[in-house]
């Protein structure tokens, strides 16, 4: 299985990175696989110059093949090494994800404070536009407790989804 990636190759057409027709149920939805292989991507990106620029430069250099698409969802692991701040940098929105965890709350405000200090020194807005709470067990006490800890917190109140995502 050899999956190619923009970032191994910023010259490949975008259509031989493009899976279509991966869901029969929804035949409008193409999808560009990644692989474990994305870290050793990571570790080469370190040192080039405007590396967290990468994806947007190569977005707008398709963006004739790129403009057939409404939307563009990005499913990210938890980081913010250099590949996911390509993406955070390039979205127009992020959509943080928390489950129902005391290491979840942990996790978004550390990711909000590590993005926070990125836009500064990326020079561009915060993109962040919501927090989901996935896994919402309303008989378990921790998701009431982590959804009243959300919209007492300045920083989450105002882009907490109301209904959260049930588990």
């Amino acid at each position: 299985n050899n999956i190619r990636t923009i970032f191994e190759n910023k010259k490949i057409d975008p259509s031989e990175l493009i899976i279509t027709g991966v869901l029969e149920e929804l035949p409008n939805i193409d999808i560009i696989p990644s692989n474990i292989l994305l870290l050793k991507t990571e570790m080469q990106l370190i040192s080039i110059a405007g590396r967290e620029k990468l994806l947007a430069n190569y977005i707008e250099k398709n963006k004739d093949f790129f403009s057939q698409y409404t939307h563009i969802i990005f499913d990210t692991n938890p980081n913010m090494g250099v590949v996911n701040q390509n993406i955070f940098y390039f979205v127009d929105s992020i959509i943080l994800i928390s489950d129902v965890s005391l290491n979840a709350i942990q996790g978004a405000e550390l990711f909000s404070f590590l993005w926070s200090e990125s836009i500064e020194d990326l020079g561009i807005e915060n993109n962040i536009k919501a927090l989901v709470i996935n896994n919402f067990d309303k008989r378990i006490n921790l998701a009431k407790d982590l959804r009243d800890y959300y919209l007492d917190d300045e920083e989450f109140r105002d882009i907490l989804i109301d209904t959260p995502i049930p588990g």
